[in-house]
């Protein structure tokens, strides 16, 4: 029996709208999965970029030390030119790529590296806000970024952590146990009656911090 209960909102601490420091702590290769995009259903490969920004530091434990705050985006796996991960990756590195260049890129070598990023706030639908990265651009001259607080983490298909793995947050790990890459690294086996539950809560559900796919970020 309907309720009429609003659905809840909720709140947490974002970092500050605006340029910061920032460094590329984490990569992860979540995979292929089916997502509906202007009605339409469509495969989308999908890559999460994460970065901590030491000009936002926090207490986020009482006794422990300040940590930086971190931000994570994700992105269309495809450097074609109109790609939002190509326009990224070209402001990140300072300099545009050439079609041989964009398609050779490496996106996991942008672990470790420092760079300025543009975070603006947006409203969910659901009335919560997030942040998100607009863009990203080199560090101005001469000026240097403190040393990287986070460990460097990557998750790929090539070399896969099942280590690292574990420690992610849940609905990270739902997309990817649901991924094609995923399902073919363990014998394609297929979905149970349990993931594929789970697969479309998922599905339904919006992680604040998650950039959904943009038109010119479907590869051609």
């Amino acid at each position: 029996m309907p309720t009429n209960a609003q659905k809840p909102t909720y709140t947490r601490e974002l970092p500050n709208a605006g340029t910061h420091l920032a460094r590329c702590y984490q990569f992860i290769h979540i995979g292929t999965n089916e997502d509906s995009f202007k009605g339409e259903k469509k495969l989308f490969n999908k890559v999460r970029l994460s970065f901590e920004l030491p000009d936002e530091m926090r207490v986020f434990k009482d006794g422990d030390e300040a940590k930086p705050m971190s931000i994570s985006q994700e992105y269309t796996l495809s450097m074609g030119e109109k790609a939002n991960l190509r326009k990224f990756v070209e402001g990140m590195i300072g300099s545009g790529l050439q079609n041989d260049e964009a398609y050779a890129f490496d996106v996991e070598s942008l672990v470790g590296k420092a760079c300025l990023i543009t975070v603006i706030h947006k409203v969910s639908k659901a009335g919560n806000k997030r942040a998100e990265i607009a863009s990203a651009s080199p560090l101005m001259k001469n000026q240097k970024a403190p040393e990287q607080i986070n460990p460097s983490k990557i998750l790929s298909y090539s070399n896969f952590d099942e280590a690292f793995f574990e420690t992610l947050p849940s609905f990270i790990k739902d997309k990817i146990v649901t991924s094609e890459e995923y399902r073919a690294m363990k014998g394609s086996t297929p979905l149970t009656p349990e993931e594929l539950k789970r697969l479309k809560e998922l599905r339904e559900f919006k992680a604040e911090d998650v950039k959904y796919p943009e038109a010119d970020e479907i590869p051609f």
